[in-house]
């Protein structure tokens, strides 16, 4: 696949169907204590499992990094990291960058000797990538001019994509947000010669143009790409796809597609680990709609779980973080909307439902 003799959707609708086989061969393997040959099925494994079956990236992925120890060969530890950062790509940020990161230096070892430069390449895009999404961008740009000057033009767009991502990403803490959405539409034109669906890349067109103030066509995107995932097995992304649009309602002040936005997703971010970022939304929703003690609260609830999960907002979610704290101030005074927010931290999962969907002010 990699080399591009085979189309992304068509490759992995071709080793779907050893799936069972795979795990199979994986527990065998980790059972009978061959912890080498168990990471490297289990790391083959992990990169097959379609976007559907994210239940199963988790337990896996930790299942793989558990078998990592010193004396297992360098190309293989590189390989495990690799898969394990992008299988945590969305929902566990600061893990995702470890393990890139750790790809990365042994990509650097390996390079002198590899056939060519695309493995280094590709942990460049990871750790670029990462780096970018945690604001990082010290780091990300120094990397992006690096993999762009080793990234091959002959290269098939299964591997230009990555670069076109990292790129593309790293754009935004830089605040080039033309330049971030012609690499997204880039890295989706990639996508799709590559015979992907796009959906990662049209998640991240979407949530740009939010970014940079295009408030409409963060709807249309948004709503196109939410319609497209409800056809698919993948909730983890339609979740993804359903925060970002509510999003866009609350920057238009539609309050009330927001809120019906909102109620669908709270469900699919309990169950990806995205219920920080909903949370933050929701403090928002109730903050337009004049329900400013709430909002403090749901602020105060979606603080605790950042904290919790040790996750960064990204730019929208800081924006929205900073439009609460201001609509609640102006109206209770900073005392009380830090008192009533510090009584949200600990709020359960069914009480901030419960305040966030409710009309009522406390």
């Amino acid at each position: 696949m990699e080399a591009g003799h085979i189309g992304v959707d068509a490759w992995q609708h071709e080793i779907e169907l050893d799936l069972d086989n795979g795990r199979e061969a994986f527990l065998w393997a980790q059972s009978a204590g061959h912890r080498e040959l168990a990471l490297a099925v289990g790391c083959s494994l992990l990169r097959s499992l379609p976007p559907g079956m994210f239940s199963d990236r988790l337990p896996l992925a930790n299942a793989c990094e558990a078998l990592i120890t010193a004396g297992l060969p360098a190309q293989l530890l590189r390989r495990a990291w690799g898969v394990i950062s992008l299988s945590l790509n969305l929902g566990w940020t600061q893990r995702s960058r470890a393990a890139a990161d750790k790809a990365l230096v042994l990509a650097r070892e390996l390079d002198p000797v590899e056939d060519d430069r695309y493995e280094l390449y590709r942990a460049l895009c990871r750790s670029a990538l990462k780096a970018a999404t945690l604001d990082d961008l010290a780091v990300a740009e120094p990397l992006v001019a690096e993999l762009r000057a080793i990234e091959d033009p002959a290269w098939p767009a299964v591997r230009r994509r990555l670069g076109a991502a990292a790129a593309a990403w790293a754009a935004i803490p830089a605040r080039h947000m033309a330049d971030a959405l012609r690499l997204q539409r880039l890295t989706l034109a990639l996508e799709q010669a590559a015979g992907a669906d796009g959906y990662n890349a049209m998640i991240g067109i979407a949530d740009t143009e939010l970014l940079a103030g295009n408030v409409d066509a963060a709807i249309r995107s948004g709503t196109e790409l939410v319609e497209m995932l409800r056809g698919t097995r993948d909730e983890h992304r339609l979740a993804h796809a359903s925060i970002n649009l509510a999003a866009a309602w609350l920057a238009a002040a539609d309050t009330t597609r927001a809120r019906a936005m909102l109620s669908s997703a709270w469900p699919l971010g309990l169950r990806f680990e995205f219920h920080p970022w909903c949370a933050q939304y929701m403090a928002l929703l109730a903050a337009l709609e004049k329900r400013h003690r709430v909002a403090a609260r749901l602020a105060g609830s979606a603080d605790g779980r950042y904290l919790a999960a040790r996750e960064h907002r990204h730019a929208n979610e800081a924006l929205a973080q900073q439009q609460v704290r201001t609509l609640v101030l102006s109206v209770v005074g900073e005392a009380e909307f830090e008192r009533l927010k510090e009584s949200g931290r600990s709020l359960s999962d069914e009480d901030t439902a419960a305040l966030a969907f409710s009309f009522e002010d406390d």
